[in-house]
């Protein structure tokens, strides 16, 4: 079904909130890490993409950082759950899924001005629910053992053999387009998580994985800026193969009081690393996809412990907007997002799939 924005200015206002406790594994003295998210709801994906992009509207956030070699400083990723976590599927665990607590009206002051008043209600709509069955990561580590995530990395390493015997091209394929490949391509876990320069392909994205269930369910719209984390993280553009990518270095140092509170705990410099390369692959090419991936400094792996925070670090630097699905799938056909576009049928490396 065709949906399209029209960025008009009139005001787009929020039908509710849902408050999210996003729980690391860290203390919940780290001001960098743990917080409590307050989600605006929309009342469709058409309207919470309306938001997200006047949010970062006129700002600078939204235009190439001289760091970044020309990238974009903005990153978007949509999720059919707005409680899903932002983690790629190497690292996503089997329990149970998160609860919404009942719906209640948020409490205003009584003499709160007219103005503010409407503010608030513009922005936080007429209800609030509360996440209250939320995978935290210490939870989430139960069905993410050393074991779990050893078979999943051996999945992938499968996969990535059978593309290069199932396709002689990508025999000489450097590992991060073969892992791009598979990520694309088959079910396998993978230490990617994929993402999009652009707003409306994570709306599509949201909306193609929902499955409607009879209940009222809320998709999520993630904006990663790597513009925020100027000052915390050293910027290195290196040229690829194909193309470049961000390396992004902790500065921990200059981190004053959460400097010892890293290094008490035992966690490792890390480095974030942003690769945008020409890929001859259908998907990722027209999806506009990015791939973000967390190492340890000299770009080896760190434990499942330490990349599960450092993801949530991400989480809490990033921004995010809900909405309620309708199942209905958000296209444009002026912008050329359709699936036809985004998901080709004659795309020969579909066949990965079935040889993964």
């Amino acid at each position: 079904m065709q949906m399209q924005t029209s960025d008009v200015e009139s005001p787009i206002e929020a039908v509710g909130t849902i408050d999210v406790m996003f729980n690391p594994m860290s203390p919940v003295t780290w001001g960098i890490v743990h917080f409590d998210l307050n989600v605006s709801v929309y009342k469709n994906v058409v309207d919470a993409l309306i938001a997200l992009k006047r949010s970062f509207r006129d700002s600078r956030r939204a235009q190439p950082h001289e760091e970044s070699g020309g990238f974009s400083s903005l990153f978007f990723r949509g999720q059919p759950d707005v409680s899903f976590r932002l983690l790629p599927t190497r690292l996503r665990g089997n329990g149970p899924r998160a609860l919404l607590g009942p719906k209640y009206a948020p409490s205003i002051a009584p003499d709160t001005p007219p103005d503010v008043r409407a503010e608030i209600k513009r922005m936080q709509g007429t209800w609030s629910r509360k996440e209250e069955g939320m995978r935290s990561m210490e939870n989430l580590v139960e069905y993410l053992s050393a074991e779990v995530v050893g078979e999943r990395d051996k999945k992938e390493k499968v996969a990535i053999a059978a593309a290069k015997e199932r396709f002689k091209e990508v025999a000489d394929w450097d590992t991060f387009r073969l892992q791009a490949a598979v990520r694309h391509y088959t079910r396998v876990p993978s230490p990617l998580l994929d993402v999009s320069e652009d707003p409306e392909v994570a709306a599509f994205m949201a909306t193609l994985g929902y499955q409607d269930d009879g209940e009222e369910r809320y998709g999520m719209l993630w904006a990663v800026d790597i513009g925020r984390l100027k000052g915390l993280f050293a910027h290195e553009v290196v040229k690829v193969p194909g193309g470049e990518k961000i390396i992004l270095t902790d500065q921990r140092q200059l981190w004053g009081d959460n400097q010892r509170f890293l290094d008490e705990q035992n966690l490792p410099p890390v480095r974030i690393e942003i690769v945008n390369v020409e890929l001859p692959l259908p998907r990722p090419t027209a999806q506009k996809g990015r791939f973000l991936s967390i190492q340890g400094a000299a770009g080896q792996p760190i434990p499942m412990e330490a990349e599960l925070v450092w993801w949530s670090m991400i989480e809490r630097w990033s921004y995010g907007v809900a909405f309620i699905q309708t199942g209905v799938v958000y296209e444009n056909l002026q912008t050329g997002v359709t699936k036809a576009q985004l998901l080709p049928d004659n795309d020969p490396y579909l066949a990965l799939e079935s040889s993964a």
